[in-house]
C-alpha cells in the first residue's frame, strides 16, 4: 500500500489509509506512466517484476499483492551510468542519422517546426527557465556531434546555452522578416 500511495499522490498530505484493499489503482488517479513507475519501484522493493499489462488485468492492492505472493523472486539490478568521458560513440542509429544529415548540410529533414498560437502574452521569463530546466535534465538535449579522427562522435556539455527569441507578430512586422542572425550554440 505504501507504494501505491507514493505513486498516486507523492508527497501530498493524503490520508493513506483511505486506499482500501479492492481500491482500483485507475480510479484513484493512476494512468499508465504512473503504473510504470509503480511496476519499478515493487521491482525495486519488493524483488518481483510484474509486466505492466498486469497492472491494467489486476488493479487493485488485493489482485496485485496474490500476483506477486504467486510470482518467484526476481532481483533487480539498476543500469549503472557511463564513466565520464570527453566523448562517446555513437550507436548505429546515431551514425546513420549523422552520416545522412552530413550528405546535405543545407536541409531541415530533422527538424520539426510548429507554430503555436497563444492567446495571451507569455511570460518570457518563465518560459525561458522551463526550457532551461528541461535542458539541464535531459542529456540529449546537450549533446552535440563531432568528427574525432575521421569518426563521428557525440559530446555531452554539462551546461548550454539558451535564450528565447521573441516576435510579437502583431507589432514586430519588420523584425519578423529580418533574416536571423545564427548563434554558434550546442543544443
Amino acid at each position: 500500500m505504501e507504494i501505491w500511495s507514493e505513486v498516486l499522490f507523492g508527497d501530498r498530505q493524503i490520508n493513506r489509509s483511505l486506499i482500501g484493499i479492492d481500491d482500483n489503482f485507475f480510479a484513484l488517479g493512476g494512468h499508465s506512466l504512473k503504473a510504470a513507475i509503480m511496476v519499478s519501484k515493487i521491482h525495486r522493493e519488493l524483488k518481483v517484476k510484474i509486466p505492466l499489462a498486469e497492472v491494467f488485468k489486476t488493479p487493485t492492492p488485493r489482485a496485485l499483492a496474490q500476483y506477486i505472493i504467486n510470482t518467484a523472486e526476481d532481483r533487480y539490478t539498476s543500469i549503472e551510468p557511463l564513466e565520464k568521458k570527453e566523448y562517446y560513440a555513437l550507436s548505429s542509429a546515431q551514425k546513420r542519422l549523422y552520416i545522412l544529415q552530413q550528405m546535405e548540410l543545407t536541409g531541415t529533414a530533422y527538424n520539426m517546426p510548429e507554430a503555436i498560437p497563444l492567446e495571451k502574452e507569455p511570460d518570457i521569463d518563465k518560459l525561458q527557465q522551463t526550457f532551461v530546466q528541461l535542458i539541464n535534465h535531459h542529456k540529449s538535449l546537450r549533446t552535440s556531434f563531432h568528427l574525432v579522427k575521421d569518426e563521428p562522435v557525440q559530446k555531452i556539455h554539462e551546461k548550454v546555452e539558451f535564450e528565447i527569441e521573441y516576435f510579437n507578430l502583431a507589432t514586430d512586422e519588420e523584425n519578423y522578416n529580418a533574416p536571423v542572425q545564427k548563434k554558434d550554440r550546442a543544443v
